[in-house]
């Protein structure tokens, strides 16, 4: 950009719109900051303390049927069609290890099939199981499974061969199959879900066989899971990381932490949007509070640095702060205005996860740019008087005279 400003033609530029003579606008907001300082810090400490209410609602969903309009055809496919006509359509499986000939290992598998059935979001348990029980009853020795492994391999001859059996069992019949449907339900449910079919398995403690679960619902676990650790670890990283390089760079710990504010601010505003709105956390919406972490810390440095650099110049806070406003200040209001409607037109996205997306970017400008243009000047001229951190020289000056 600074290569091709330099070959514009250069225009004198007017005293009327000379970018550092004072504009009526910025001084009026710096004149009400001034004045309104304790107001705005109270106002915004009471919109923090109502949306961190809100956080502990947020949901995680990671179904990517929740990724379509809930009047699109896919959607109302699944809902109307496969929930009605066959029990759900995430499938669920539990991977069996033992001799599958084995009629106590038969036995086992059954007692997990009796489980499935007994949960309220399992339909359809099925497994060789069923096909051994339906061959015995055939032969006239009953519903039940043979006692004998010999029985068992003998019923086993009729359905050799058939594609059923490949889906259900190994060629070397040392594994096998446990299918289920699970019905759609909360992410919270599915993960309950996951924990009981664990919980079972763990105190079946079978000698025979050992079991453990596949398929989407351990998937969509393993996932949600991933969501909530990557979430924490990103925002602590990231938060550790701009603390510290806002603290060198005005060379004040408590600067650093000031430095925070938009970021702290906006990212409890949207948790709490997303908490009251019923928005959940997705593989989208988790991209928010990184991108919210990046355009907080942009506005801060940039309006801290033209503070303190109006501060340096022989200004008061007052004449600092109305500077600051009308130069930084105005650019970030304009970035504001320009990028929240520039992601508003995902509003107009089919998937849904992409309209949430773009309104919580858009909330993010703008709870960052009002936290950068009206709380941090407020809370900046309540400590700037008794601190002086912000007209303080800067580290590395500080470090080159201890040095000298």
């Amino acid at each position: 950009v600074p290569v091709l400003l330099s070959l514009l033609k250069k225009n004198p530029v007017p005293k009327s719109e000379n970018p550092t003579s004072d504009s009526p606008f910025s001084t009026k907001i710096s004149n009400w900051i001034s004045l309104r300082k304790n107001l705005i810090i109270a106002a915004s400490l009471l919109i923090t303390v109502i949306s961190i209410a809100g956080i502990p609602r947020v949901q995680r969903k990671v179904d990517i049927l929740d990724y379509f309009k809930p009047d699109s055809s896919i959607r109302l496919t699944e809902e109307r069609i496969m929930k009605e006509k066959f029990g759900g359509s995430i499938p669920l499986q539990i991977l069996v290890k033992g001799e599958i000939e084995d009629p106590a290992v038969l036995t086992e598998m059954k007692k997990v099939q009796d489980f499935l059935k007994s949960l309220e979001h399992v339909s359809n348990p099925f497994s060789i199981v069923d096909l051994i029980m339906e061959l015995n009853a055939a032969m006239g020795e009953g519903q039940q499974i043979p006692d004998l492994t010999e029985k068992v391999s003998n019923l086993w001859f009729f359905i050799e061969g058939e594609e059923i059996v490949s889906q259900l069992v190994n060629s070397d019949k040392s594994e096998a199959l446990i299918q289920a449907t699970i019905v759609y339900a909360p992410m919270d449910e599915i993960t309950g879900l996951v924990d009981q079919i664990e919980d079972f398995i763990l105190k079946l403690d079978s000698p025979v066989c050992t079991f453990a679960q596949t398929g989407m619902h351990s998937i969509y676990k393993n996932l949600d899971n991933s969501l909530l650790q990557s979430q924490l670890q990103s925002l602590l990283l990231s938060l550790g990381l701009i603390l510290a390089m806002v603290a060198i760079l005005l060379g004040s710990l408590v600067g650093g932490l000031i430095g925070l504010i938009p970021i702290v601010f906006t990212l409890i505003i949207i948790f709490g949007f997303m908490g009251y709105s019923g928005i959940p956390l997705d593989i989208a919406t988790v991209l928010v509070a990184s991108t919210s972490i990046g355009i907080g810390i942009d506005y801060a440095i940039h309006f801290i640095n033209r503070f303190r650099q109006e501060l340096r110049s022989g200004k008061n806070s007052s004449d600092a702060l109305r500077q600051t406003l009308q130069t930084t200040g105005k650019g970030i209001l304009i970035n504001v205005i320009t990028v929240t409607g520039g992601f508003l037109v995902f509003l107009l996205a089919d998937l849904v996860p992409l309209q949430r997306f773009g309104a919580l970017i858009a909330l993010t400008m703008v709870s960052s740019g009002s936290a950068s243009i009206f709380i941090l000047p407020a809370i900046i001229l309540t400590l700037e008087k008794r601190t002086r951190i912000f007209s303080a020289p800067r580290l590395s000056s500080t470090i080159k005279k201890g040095i000298n």
